[in-house]
């Protein structure tokens, strides 16, 4: 219906806009406002009551802030000639009754396989974002395990971006678009993908966005706005069903580490502590206190870790799966070789030219 907004800062709902929102507005705990005639509040779990009423805006924000449960499809499809494994079809399961979701499946266990079978259950155009050096992988992958009745293995169905200089014609209209995450800041690929939407997004290696300044983080998360206002591009604004991938989610045992991803997308999963909250409860927060001359200052230090099972615990409630091999070693086949190939490094290339010159 639109009628509950939200302006950056809290949520409103007008007074006038009728008996029913504004009473649902009221028993939800909104403060009325008689300056603005509007029922308001800066609570993200208040207005939460009242998600049926948001327009487009106020929806992204909500989703941003809850983890929204999904109705689980009647199947989870796969090629005849391959069979997953019962833990892969329950990783499958829990990623496609929530969003955002974060499958932390150790490495080796297939969960590039396991979000193609998420593609496979709910179709739909799905743009992938991964290190360089996994593009191919998942095209392969894709390939391989994809039940998709129109894809075309020859690569028309699949895009693969190798540079931030492509056109829109080239970037858009693709089911499956695969980004080096080296790319997502590039103005271009962002400019021609703004108004673009898709069924799913698959982030991998989900830990490399640990650093709330970082360029690459902001172009995946979104930040805060600026003092003019501007409100900066968010990939995970452009899906309806958003998954993390990394078998690694906190790989130097820093919990802080993973504060960016969580309080942007998944507040929920920690209980909407502020950073000073998290950092006190589970990075072994401590104050330090340093002098310059007679002045004292104090900051805190978060680079700790503390109360890591009751952390591990709350991501594990509706947020993260995760399965380890030592627990699922009677279902993994004999050990398997692959060959990833990577892209050659420039001088390689063109020292190749000058010999066959």
């Amino acid at each position: 219906m639109g009628e509950l907004k939200y302006d950056g800062k809290r949520f409103s709902v007008r007074a006038l806009a009728g008996k029913e929102i504004s009473s649902a507005a009221q028993s939800a705990g909104f403060k009325y406002c008689a300056d603005t005639l509007q029922w308001v509040t800066r609570s993200a779990i208040k207005a939460q009551s009242l998600r049926r009423f948001a327009d487009a805006e106020c929806e992204l924000k909500l989703k941003n802030t809850f983890i929204t449960q999904l109705e689980a499809p009647e199947c989870i499809p796969y090629p005849h000639h391959l069979l997953p494994k019962l833990y892969q079809l329950e990783t499958v399961w829990h990623c496609l009754t929530r969003t955002p979701t974060y499958n932390a499946d150790e490495a080796g266990l297939g969960k590039t396989i396991e979000a193609v079978l998420c593609m496979n259950a709910v179709p739909g155009r799905t743009l992938i974002i991964c290190p360089p050096f996994l593009k191919y992988n998942w095209a392969d992958e894709i390939e391989k395990w994809s039940t998709h009745v129109n894809r075309q293995i020859d690569g028309q169905d699949i895009l693969i971006v190798e540079t931030g200089d492509i056109s829109r014609s080239d970037l858009c209209g693709h089911h499956y678009t695969i980004i080096p995450d080296s790319l997502i800041d590039s103005p271009s690929i962002q400019a021609y993908l703004k108004d673009e939407k898709f069924e799913w997004l698959f982030v991998d290696e989900a830990h490399r966005y640990k650093s709330p300044e970082a360029a690459r983080t902001i172009s995946l998360i979104g930040s805060d706005k600026d003092e003019s206002g501007k409100t900066y591009f968010q990939y995970t604004n452009l899906a309806k069903r958003v998954c993390y991938l990394s078998s690694t989610p906190i790989p130097n045992g820093r919990p802080i580490e993973l504060y960016p991803l969580l309080s942007r997308t998944a507040p929920e999963s920690i209980s909407h502590r502020t950073y000073h909250e998290y950092g006190k409860r589970f990075c072994g927060g401590k104050l330090l206190t340093r002098y310059e001359g007679k002045r004292a200052i104090t900051n805190w230090d978060f680079s700790g870790a503390s109360n890591l099972k009751s952390f591990r615990r709350e991501l594990r409630k509706k947020f993260m799966i995760r399965h380890l091999k030592k627990d699922v070693l009677k279902e993994l086949p004999a050990k398997t070789r692959k060959l990833i190939f990577l892209d050659a490094p420039k001088k390689l290339r063109v020292f190749e030219k000058k010999l066959l010159q």
